[in-house]
């Protein structure tokens, strides 16, 4: 997705969504063979799915997101591959696991290799273009984000705003105490 205040970006692409009364275990999955934002970002197939159990003790959502090839400002940026997994369970006294993990094969910034098995919430500073988080890991009070590159500008870049923020590769699960 691509989001920048008051501005139109492109909302998620191949989003797949835990229905409210939950998959019983089935997954749900949703592709798309290429995404293009013009003089921003390309992409492969992407790949989203869902999947939930809920039983009389235990509730239990997943959602998981792949992304190949991923070019962003025109090779400033590129990965070959982003795995990006959520998961949040609830148990019958209440108590939250929340889980989150985010891989991205192939990933240089400025032609220069990165870890692409980044600890969770590692920054990337890229000069003249902005801020790339890598395995960025968000939780809420009843679940969990994570996005595998999370790149939000801090200069006007080709058209798009200082601010503007690109997602590639997230999925997030909750699961609610009531």
């Amino acid at each position: 997705s691509v989001s920048a205040a008051n501005v139109s970006g492109s909302g998620r692409t191949a989003p797949a969504y835990l229905p409210c009364g939950g998959t019983n275990g089935s997954t749900t999955r949703n592709r798309i063979s290429a995404a293009h934002v013009p003089s921003a970002l390309q992409t492969g197939h992407a790949t989203s799915t869902t999947r939930s159990v809920d039983t009389a003790t235990n509730t239990l959502a997943r959602t998981t997101d792949s992304i190949s090839n991923a070019n962003l400002f025109g090779g400033v940026i590129k990965a070959h591959d982003i795995q990006v997994a959520a998961s949040a369970a609830r148990n019958s006294a209440g108590a939250l696991t929340r889980n989150a993990t985010a891989t991205v094969g192939g990933l240089t910034v400025n032609g220069q290799s990165q870890s692409g098995s980044a600890p969770a919430n590692t920054k990337i500073a890229i000069p003249n273009l902005g801020t790339l988080w890598v395995h960025r890991v968000i939780n809420t009070p009843s679940g969990v984000t994570v996005r595998g590159l999370d790149l939000i500008l801090t200069v006007t870049k080709n058209g798009f705003k200082k601010g503007t923020e690109f997602i590639i590769g997230a999925a997030n699960a909750a699961a609610s105490s009531s």
